[in-house]
């Protein structure tokens, strides 16, 4: 099979493990969610494989975002705090390795500071919806997180501005804002709700960036 017969075939996987993924999760059938998971990450893992990921620095560091990615998704499937926790550092780790990634990839310096014009006031804002509602002693994890995160979408203005690929800002985009689901799932109102959306725009937002990978 040949490269974009390979791309077809993992964007396929996970654009049909997602919403099977929601079916089992609303009928809370455990090992279905596990193995349905784990394909819709994989998915994202083989198309920046297929992209040519594995071809240079900047596909490198994005295919070991992906692989800490997927082993967040893995963490984040129980509801445990714990597992939480190494979920959060996993996706931290990720957001980091993208953040690298970007960097490598070259940057221009102006479009990063009007990024970080806008999304810092967003981070603030998050920041305070989630202090008075999550636990006190998580407050520092996820302060990190959001500097971290926000720091990694800056780059990534800044990466596309000096010609990495244009699918690298909607895929950004639509990963910070399923992470807003996620901490409104944990933090705020649990609900299946929050999945129902959040994943998508996940799924979707890690294909994105994976599809750049090769550059």
């Amino acid at each position: 099979m040949n490269p974009v017969g390979i791309i077809l075939f993992t964007i396929g996987l996970t654009a049909v493990a997602v919403p099977l993924y929601l079916v089992v999760e609303r009928r809370g059938y455990l090992p279905g969610r596990v193995i349905l998971k784990s394909l819709a990450s994989i998915g994202f893992v083989g198309t920046a494989l297929a992209s040519g990921a594995i071809g240079t620095p900047f596909g490198l560091l994005i295919l070991a975002g992906l692989l800490l990615s997927l082993t967040g998704d893995l963490f984040l499937i129980s509801r445990a705090r714990p597992l939480f926790m190494a979920g959060l550092v996993s996706f931290l780790l990720g957001h980091v390795s993208y953040s690298v990634a970007f960097i490598v990839r070259g940057q221009e310096l102006m479009p990063i500071l009007a990024g970080m014009a806008l999304l810092i006031p967003v981070g603030i804002k998050v920041f305070y919806w989630l202090r008075s509602r999550a636990p006190e002693k998580m407050i520092n994890a996820i302060l990190a997180y959001i500097i971290v995160i926000t720091t990694m979408a800056a780059f990534a203005i800044g990466a596309v501005a000096a010609g990495a690929p244009w699918l690298l800002m909607p895929g950004v985009l639509a990963f910070y804002c399923s992470d807003l689901a996620v901490a409104r799932d944990r933090f705020v109102s649990a609900g299946f709700i929050n999945r129902a959306w959040g994943l998508p725009l996940y799924y979707l937002g890690q294909t994105l960036i994976a599809l750049s990978a090769g550059g």
